[in-house]
């Protein structure tokens, strides 16, 4: 396991129509599983957008990030699905997240935020409802409403990854990612957050 503590720059990252150099000061890949784990200001030079995040991608660029907004706390997922071409429009919608192990099924509803055509999010988390399941079972299914194709995502690595996006947190009250006084509980002074912004870091397997 190779951890960065130092902070460093890296990628690109496109927020509404301008390119901007986000910074990273946190990126650890967590094994067993596919996570990595990364603390990020979606611009280097203002600190907008801080997170800690959990990250799994696939060959054909579809991504799934389990986020915590350091701006104000939450807890949310963004996933985009190369396999998925939702002719839905965008707006609010009903899923169902399924965990599965070997000795049971669990599962609860949420709403989705659609984005485009192969990407959501899945805001409003409640932490005592999703923790649990997100870490004590072995696969969640994102089951979609009507025909759009369910998702499949492998588990192995959560607990440790929930760890690392903990030791995230702590690691960014040494990076000054409000350099313009604004304070992580003041939801009033918080960045402006966008629900399209995605958090791309390169990562090499």
């Amino acid at each position: 396991m190779k951890k960065y503590a130092a902070t460093i720059f890296a990628g690109m990252l496109l927020s509404t129509s301008v390119l901007a150099e986000s910074q990273t000061f946190y990126s650890v890949d967590v094994r067993p599983g596919q996570y990595y784990v990364y603390g990020v200001t979606s611009n280097g030079q203002t600190n907008d957008n801080p997170a800690c995040y959990a990250q799994i991608t696939w060959q054909d660029g579809s991504r799934i990030q389990l986020i915590r907004d350091l701006a104000d706390g939450e807890l949310y997922i963004f996933f985009r699905n190369m396999n998925w071409n939702i002719s839905d429009a965008p707006g609010s919608y009903k899923l169902r997240l399924n965990f599965h192990r070997s000795n049971g099924v669990s599962g609860a509803d949420f709403v989705y935020n659609l984005i485009n055509k192969n990407t959501i999010t899945i805001r409003h988390i409640k932490k005592e409802v999703f923790l649990p399941l997100f870490s004590g079972y072995n696969k969640m299914i994102i089951a979609m409403p009507g025909s759009i194709q369910d998702a499949h995502v492998d588990l192995t690595g959560s607990t440790n990854a929930l760890a690392e996006i903990s030791k995230c947190v702590e690691q960014s009250s040494s990076v000054n990612l409000y350099p313009n006084g604004r304070g992580q509980n003041n939801n009033n002074n918080a960045p402006r957050r966008f629900d399209n912004i995605n958090y791309t870091i390169p990562v090499q397997y």
